[in-house]
C-alpha cells in the first residue's frame, strides 16, 4: 500500500493548444498517456460521496488495477488536500474486488471514462503534475497537483507552492471545476433522467427491476413443462410468448400438439406459481433486494412519492411487503389484479397517475422490459430502463439505460433537491 499527501486544483480547459505550449516552456515532460475507467463506490448512507471522500477502482488501459481510498479533504479556497492510499492489484481481480466491496457495504455509484495525459516535474522532493483529462460526455479538464511522499510535510507550504504553480498558467483564464469527476458525471446522468419539472414521484416496476424474479419465473415455467409434459422450452420462446405477448406460451404449445387440449391452462399455471413461490421466498432474502428497497426508503424521506406498478400478483407483492417491512413505503401499488389490461397497455400507469393526482412532467418510471417501457411511455411518463436483470439489453431510441438499479437510486438520492420531512 502506498500513502502520500496530495494537494490538487482542477479547472475546465478550452484552449488545450495554449496549455501545451506553457507546459513545454516550463520543462514538464510527458510521462503517461492512457485510458482510465474509474468506478466510484459509496456506502448506503453516501458518506463516501460527502466531503470529497473517495473509494475508487481504477482500470488503466485494461492492464493495471488500483484500489484508492481518500479520506475527508482539507479545503484551501479552491484546492483540496488529502492523504491518498493506494493498493495495486491485478486486472483479473476486478470482479473479486467489486464483490468484496459489496460484501463490506460499498456499492457502485458512477463510472468515469476518461483519457488522460500526465506531465511531471520534480522540484525539491515534491512531484508537480499536470493532468489533461477528457471525460466522456462531460468535457476537458486540467488538474494541477503536488504530491509529497513525506506525510509530515506542512500542508500550508504545499498549498503556497501550488498557488505559485498555477499562477504560471494565468493567461489561460481558467474556470475552477469545483466538483470531483464522479460528481460531474452523476450530475450529468441526473440531468438526463430527471423529468421536465421538479421530481415528485417515482413509479417503479418490480419483476426484473427491483428484484431478479423474471429469470426464476422462467425457470419455474421451464421445470413444470419438463416435469409434466417432457417439453424443454428456450428463453427465446418464453420471451416471445410471455414477456412480449401476455400468457401465450401454453396456447402456442397446444397448437404444436405438445400439450393436450384437455389440460386446463389454469392448472398448469397453478403448478408454475407454486414452484415460483418457493424460489421467490428465497430470492427476497438476497442482499441486493434489501439494498434496493432501503435506497427507495431514503428517496421517500426526500418527500418523493413512490409507486409500485407491477404485473406481479398481489400474493407475491404482499410477501415482499411483509418480509421486508415495507408497508409504509409505497404511496400506491398497482398489481396484476388491479387492471383489466396488463402492460404494454398503459392502464396501470394511468391509474396510478390519476389516483396520486400528479402531473406526468414531474414523475419518472423505472422499468426493465420493453413491454413495461411501452406501457409507461404511452402514459407520457419519462422512463429509465434498468439492464441489471434484464434479458432485453439492445438500445432503444430516446430510452435512457442504466446498468444497475442501485446506481440509479444512489444518483437520485445525492442529486435530488433536499426536501426531507422532519
Amino acid at each position: 500500500m502506498g500513502n502520500r499527501i496530495e494537494v490538487e486544483e482542477k479547472y475546465f480547459i478550452k484552449n488545450i493548444e495554449k496549455l501545451n505550449k506553457i507546459i513545454d516552456s516550463e520543462g514538464f515532460r510527458l510521462v503517461n498517456s492512457y485510458k482510465e475507467i474509474d468506478e466510484y463506490f459509496t456506502d448506503i448512507d453516501s458518506r463516501y460521496i460527502k466531503n470529497r471522500t473517495c473509494l475508487r477502482l481504477r482500470n488503466t488501459n485494461d492492464k493495471e488495477l488500483e484500489l484508492t481510498f481518500k479520506g475527508k479533504s482539507n479545503e484551501f479556497l479552491n484546492s483540496y488536500a488529502k492523504v491518498e492510499k493506494n493498493i495495486e492489484l491485478k486486472i483479473d481481480q476486478y470482479i473479486d474486488i467489486e464483490d468484496m466491496l459489496k460484501k463490506l457495504g460499498y456499492y457502485s455509484y458512477v463510472i468515469v471514462n476518461k483519457t488522460r495525459r500526465t506531465y511531471t516535474k520534480n522540484i525539491e522532493k515534491l512531484t508537480y503534475n499536470i493532468m489533461i483529462d477528457n471525460i466522456e460526455d462531460i468535457g476537458s479538464f486540467v488538474e494541477f497537483e503536488i504530491l509529497s511522499e513525506d506525510l509530515n510535510y506542512p500542508l500550508k507550504e504545499i498549498k503556497k507552492k501550488l498557488e505559485a504553480f498555477i499562477f504560471l498558467f494565468e493567461d489561460l483564464n481558467l474556470e475552477v471545476a469545483s466538483l470531483p469527476y464522479r460528481d460531474f458525471v452523476a450530475e450529468h446522468i441526473f440531468s438526463k433522467i430527471k423529468p421536465k419539472n421538479k421530481l415528485s414521484t417515482i413509479l417503479c416496476d418490480l419483476d426484473g427491476t427491483l428484484i431478479n424474479s423474471e429469470n426464476i419465473f422462467f425457470e419455474s415455467f421451464k421445470e413444470i413443462l419438463r416435469e409434466k409434459f417432457g417439453i424443454c422450452i428456450t428463453f427465446s420462446e418464453y420471451e416471445e410468448n410471455e414477456l412480449i405477448k401476455n400468457s401465450n406460451l401454453i396456447n402456442k404449445l397446444k397448437l404444436e400438439n405438445k400439450i393436450p387440449d384437455n389440460v386446463l391452462n389454469n392448472d398448469i399455471m397453478h403448478d408454475v406459481y407454486n414452484k415460483y413461490l418457493d424460489k421467490f421466498k428465497e430470492l427476497i432474502k438476497d442482499d441486493d433486494v434489501y439494498l434496493n428497497f432501503e435506497l427507495l426508503k431514503k428517496i421517500k424521506r426526500k418527500n418523493i412519492k413512490i409507486g409500485l406498478i407491477s404485473t406481479s400478483k398481489k400474493e407475491f407483492i404482499n410477501l415482499i411487503l411483509k418480509d421486508l417491512q415495507l408497508n409504509n413505503l409505497f404511496d400506491i401499488i398497482i398489481a396484476r389484479e388491479d387492471v383489466l389490461n396488463l402492460k404494454p397497455n398503459p392502464e396501470a400507469y394511468s391509474k396510478a397517475i390519476n389516483t396520486l393526482k400528479i402531473n406526468t412532467d414531474e414523475c419518472i418510471a423505472i422499468e426493465d422490459s420493453y413491454r413495461g417501457i411501452e406501457s409507461s411511455t404511452k402514459a407520457n411518463v419519462k422512463t429509465i430502463k434498468i439492464n441489471e436483470y434484464s434479458n432485453q439489453n439492445e438500445s432503444k431510441e430516446n430510452i435512457i439505460s442504466i446498468d444497475k438499479i442501485s446506481r440509479l437510486l444512489l444518483i437520485l438520492i445525492n442529486n435530488v433537491e433536499e426536501e426531507i420531512n422532519n
